[in-house]
């Protein structure tokens, strides 16, 4: 049996989202936990799913995927550190970047107020996820589950997964692109080599995929519309601004602009909070993208995604004083409040020369965010233009007054507010490196025990082997009372692995003049006078590039540098209770290279994988495609079943067809085996469940494994067909044990 369900705090209300994966009521999954970076505690309700959770899949790397990762970590400590956690390399290095991006952007990071964590965290949460390549077959719940990652395609190292628990096989898509866009190849459905799908994939259970559709036009005439639109808004004199995804879209975008320019003196701007380092992470993951791409650039002796490649600014306000033409990447395709594309829209939004370029549409249910008003007012000027069609690349000019109702700034610190910040940093501080302390004394006694338990099973003698218990007992009682541990009681219990090393040298040799012992003035410095010209000379090497990059990181991520506080936009004026409205005149426009698959390409997939059962999850962009995917696969089945001739087991004849066999007996003798596939939608906190108890209580065929004894098996006989099967005929009874 296999259920799935989308799980919220309650429904319609999508402050966080998981997806559960259910198999036999024994082995659960949790898949991509999203947040809103609203409320804190609204991912509370997740403790009792955690509770029963055997591993923790994360699909992609963007906010969509994994914004809600760390904010379960931080809210359930105990629970997530005994649940297994899997991503590929390259989700587990960009989801670090876009987990702090995200974070930052809504305040719950870096020098403000309301910060909840710190960005060492982030890092030893990231550290514990378990990395896997793709199609490594992952083994779990005693080898009875197989979890396997293929290529996405959507995102850099982004995946789809096959979990397989006996019969049941299951794919899970939450976001996948069938075509092969610059720099990544298309999702791995389709063997390159033969044009067919993988083996491993046809005929599975239930395929879960989204119904946030892509373009049906062309990638490479989508590209070419973008990269228009960024030579006429160059040509013009003015800023083609581009809010994007930092660990999603932004490479791809930036890889086109980068090829398009070929060294052009035209700046390329990029305004994010943590500084360039994704490109960083990008250039070091060649080998999860396409060997077309890799290849290029090894032929060029050079690596892609080149941090210098971009002019980072320290602050958005700094593009008033850049005139003239130039190319703006800003981290945050919502631009809500706190994004720094938001504030970075702010700036150039009122000038005839700028353009705006949307090139995806806000994934995270924002109804009220910039980007979803922006795209509603784009969507509609065009089909007046288009003739009732808004196609990918249509230009038009906003002017209009939008609300920026809830909106904040972030002012400094000062006076009594500071100092209770600094306190409750330097407390959660200490409590960190206490609790780090404890775990380091709680490893070493452990250690210990195992030191002395070895020890005592090669030692014959009697009296050894009852001091070795005592030792035994005595770290017992202090792993109890670990609080009242001292350091010299730890070097006795490993003084069994110490005495096999009586000498240690010295790092270095003591230097003796005529004086005495020749004294270092380093060893008597102050050590955050050492400190401080380490950093000095360390600075000294840097380019200029990096010294922009160090300062922007320590003042939008060190969360004691200059502490700040949200506010109210109006905050300190007089007109406190009235909103704000930004006036905005503009270019504006939208390109769909979001990567997602397009609807015609999903009905020629989900034709050759064959499902039974095809479940499809809500779409939460403006563009609202669920009904319009639901009956595009309501009109695909009905001229299917017109055509259709095939005959499912029970009506076959004397002996079973190979596509049968190919097939499963179970698959063969199940309800959907005549062809017709289940399409269900999700809804929030039901349960789509396949092969369940019936109403009646009753159990199904689909429930059991049925295995032959070996005297049965020799008894039959066998008849071959082709070169890799062989069947028999049999006809059994099954009944369920009676229980008394």
């Amino acid at each position: 049996m296999f259920g799935f369900s989308l799980l919220t705090p309650g429904d319609n209300d999508h402050s966080f989202k998981a997806a559960l994966l259910e198999f036999d009521n024994e082995f659960k999954l949790i898949a991509d936990p999203s947040w809103n970076g609203v409320d804190v505690n609204a991912a509370m309700f997740m403790e009792e799913h955690l509770k029963e959770t055997n591993a923790i899949l994360l699909s992609h790397s963007t906010a969509e995927f994994i914004s809600g990762f760390i904010l379960l970590c931080i809210k359930f400590p105990i629970l997530m550190s005994s649940i297994p956690v899997y991503s590929t390399l390259p989700v587990n290095q960009l989801g670090r970047v876009s987990t702090v991006e995200y974070y930052r952007a809504m305040g719950f990071l870096g020098p403000v107020d309301s910060a909840i964590l710190e960005l060492d965290e982030v890092d030893n949460w990231f550290d514990k996820v378990n990395l896997l390549k793709y199609q490594q077959s992952l083994n779990l719940f005693d080898n009875k589950v197989v979890v396997t990652p293929y290529n996405a395609g959507h995102s850099l190292g982004g995946t789809f997964w096959l979990i397989t628990k006996r019969i049941d096989r299951v794919i899970y898509a939450p976001a996948w692109n069938h075509s092969k866009d610059s720099f990544l190849n298309s999702a791995s459905f389709i063997s390159p080599s033969t044009g067919n799908p993988h083996l491993s994939l046809l005929r599975p259970t239930a395929f879960i995929t989204a119904t946030d559709m892509g373009s049906v036009m062309s990638h490479r005439k989508r590209t070419e519309k973008f990269l228009q639109l960024v030579d006429a808004t160059l040509a013009n004199g003015g800023a083609a601004v581009l809010p994007t995804s930092l660990s999603g879209r932004f490479l791809e975008l930036f890889h086109l602009i980068d090829e398009h320019l070929k060294g052009a003196p035209i700046p390329v701007y990029f305004l994010s909070y943590s500084g360039t380092k994704i490109l960083t992470y990008a250039s070091n993951l060649l080998d999860w993208m396409s060997k077309s791409f890799t290849k290029e650039w090894e032929e060029l002796s050079s690596v892609p995604f080149n941090p210098s490649k971009v002019d980072l600014l320290l602050d958005p306000s700094e593009l008033l004083k850049l005139s003239g033409p130039k190319i703006v990447f800003c981290s945050g395709i919502d631009l809500r409040s706190g994004d720094i594309s938001a504030e970075a829209f702010q700036y150039l939004c009122n000038d005839d020369r700028t353009t705006i370029i949307l090139t995806e549409k806000t994934t995270m249910n924002f109804a009220s965010s910039l980007s979803s008003v922006l795209y509603t007012e784009w969507d509609s000027l065009a089909k007046k233009r288009g003739g009732g069609e808004s196609e990918d690349g249509i230009a038009v000019p906003i002017d209009k007054n939008i609300s920026l109702k809830n909106w904040t700034k972030e002012v400094e610190l000062t006076g009594t507010e500071l100092t209770e910040f600094q306190e409750k940093v330097a407390q959660k501080r200490k409590e960190k490196l206490l609790a780090k302390v404890r775990d380091q004394k709680n490893q070493n006694i452990l250690s210990a025990d195992t030191v002395d338990s070895e020890d005592s099973s090669d030692d014959d003698d009697e009296g050894d082997n009852e001091a070795e218990k005592q030792k035994g007992n005595t770290s017992s009682n202090l792993l109890i009372n670990n609080t009242r541990i001292s350091m010299s009681q730890i070097l006795m219990l490993l003084l069994t692995k110490q005495a096999t090393f009586p000498y240690f040298a010295t790092a270095h040799k003591q230097k003796f003049d005529d004086y005495g012992e020749v004294i270092k003035i380093e060893d008597y410095q102050r050590h955050d006078e050492v400190h401080t010209n380490q950093n000095k000379q360390q600075a000294n090497k840097l380019t200029p590039q990096e010294q922009v990059n160090r300062k922007l990181l320590q003042k939008y991520l060190d969360t004691l540098s200059n502490p700040k506080k949200r506010v109210g936009l109006n905050y300190g004026t007089k007109k406190k209770s009235e909103t704000q409205k930004l006036k905005v005149r503009c270019g504006l426009s939208f390109v769909d290279l979001s990567g997602l698959v397009d609807l015609r390409s999903l009905g020629i997939i989900v034709q050759a994988l064959k499902p039974y059962n095809l479940i499809l999850l809500p779409d939460y962009t403006p563009s609202q495609n669920l009904t319009r995917v639901q009956e595009f696969f309501a009109n695909q089945q009905n001229e299917q079943l017109q055509e259709q001739t095939k005959k499912n087991l029970a009506q076959s004849s004397r002996y079973l067809s190979l596509v049968s066999i190919r097939d499963g007996l179970s698959s063969a003798m199940s309800p959907y085996s005549s062809g017709n596939m289940n399409v269900m939608v999700v809804h929030d906190n039901e349960s789509v469940k396949i092969g369940a108890e019936s109403e009646s209580g009753s159990i199904g065929i689909n429930n059991f494994e049925v295995n032959l004894d070996d005297s049965i098996v020799k008894d039959l006989k066998w008849q071959k067909i082709g070169d890799d099967y062989k069947v028999a005929k049999l006809i059994t009874l099954i009944q369920t044990p009676i229980s008394h």
